[in-house]
């Protein structure tokens, strides 16, 4: 079911250092008080958006949540957990059966089969630079074949 983007290899790069980061500058052009004040600005750029570029200040704001939020602790281990009772999130083709339908109804239908869909990564959206993943969309909002899904499901 759905295309082969679900399965494509994705190369992620980390930014480690500020002149690295310094580089990035958004390829839109609109004014931003974030962007002109911090070194912050590497956030507007399409590239960081899609996921492909990241910062370890993502990983150490991250690991504070955890450290305030004991629910966001739980939910990090029952997901990395190798438990019968784990469950893990998936990246998965559109089912066909879903194709133009909305996020409602493709929520109802996978959750039928015990999956629980999270978000959709879009591939192919008309004027978008990159894929790029929206994370529990409006219920109205109509999947295509291109997407792919983020699901929770059970281990096995």
């Amino acid at each position: 079911e759905g295309p082969s983007t679900c399965h494509k290899l994705l190369t992620v790069l980390e930014l480690r250092h500020r002149r690295s980061m310094m580089l990035l500058k958004p390829q839109a052009d609109f004014e931003c008080h974030e962007y002109t004040k911090t070194l912050g600005h590497y956030v507007f750029t399409p590239r960081f958006a899609a996921g492909v570029n990241v910062s370890p200040a993502m990983l150490e704001h991250f690991m504070a949540q955890i450290a305030y939020s004991d629910h966001i602790y739980d939910i990090v281990i029952s997901l990395l957990a190798s438990r019968p009772s784990s469950a893990t999130i998936r990246r998965i083709p559109c089912p066909d059966a879903m194709v133009e339908r909305s996020y409602r109804q493709l929520w109802v239908y996978l959750a039928r089969k015990s999956q629980i869909p999270l978000g959709l990564y879009r591939t192919n959206t008309p004027g978008a630079l990159l894929p790029y993943v929206v994370i529990n969309p409006p219920d109205d909002t109509i999947v295509s074949t291109s997407d792919c899904l983020f699901v929770l499901t059970s281990a096995h």
